[in-house]
């Protein structure tokens, strides 16, 4: 029986570009592990505070408000008609069925999830039925080498690419 996603989640997708919806509503259906939408969109405050933690790479004070939100894909902006009114990227959290675990970001978890994201994302493109590739906070060269060849990792980031 395919997943499926429970309130939090839905309601963290509806901030996300279209596409995202998509790809995320694909990929929950084909994935053996359970996932969930831990965040779409951010205000700059919570994009100031990814990166105050060391989640981010993302200074907000380091942009003008227009050219934060091309480079951080989670801010949107407060105009409804902007091309950046809805977030270009998703974080996601794995459901773990342990006993006292509710959400889990382990590698192994994590890279099933992001395989099953990938190749539904690339079939919907294929089909014509998305717009955008995507890519993962763990090959931002999209060369296909996980983790190893990044100083910065961020196994549950997905986002649209040229957007």
């Amino acid at each position: 029986m395919p997943y499926t996603f429970g309130k939090r989640s839905s309601d963290n997708l509806k901030t996300c570009h279209p596409d995202l919806v998509k790809i995320a509503n694909l990929a929950i259906q084909w994935s053996p592990t359970d996932f969930g939408i831990h965040a779409g969109e951010r205000t700059i405050e919570m994009q100031q505070e990814y990166f105050r933690d060391g989640k981010s790479k993302i200074n907000p004070q380091d942009y003008t408000e227009t050219d934060l939100m091309e480079k951080a894909k989670h801010v949107v902006s407060k105009d409804p008609n902007s091309k950046y009114a809805l977030s270009r990227a998703f974080d996601f959290h794995c459901s773990e069925t342990m006993p006292g675990k509710d959400l889990t970001w382990d590698i192994t978890h994590m890279a099933v999830v992001i395989g099953v994201i990938m190749a539904a994302a690339q079939y919907l493109f294929d089909k014509g039925e998305v717009c955008y590739q995507i890519r993962s906070g763990g090959d931002w060269d999209r060369d296909g080498i996980y983790i190893y060849d990044h100083q910065f990792q961020d196994l549950p980031h997905i986002e649209l690419i040229n957007y």
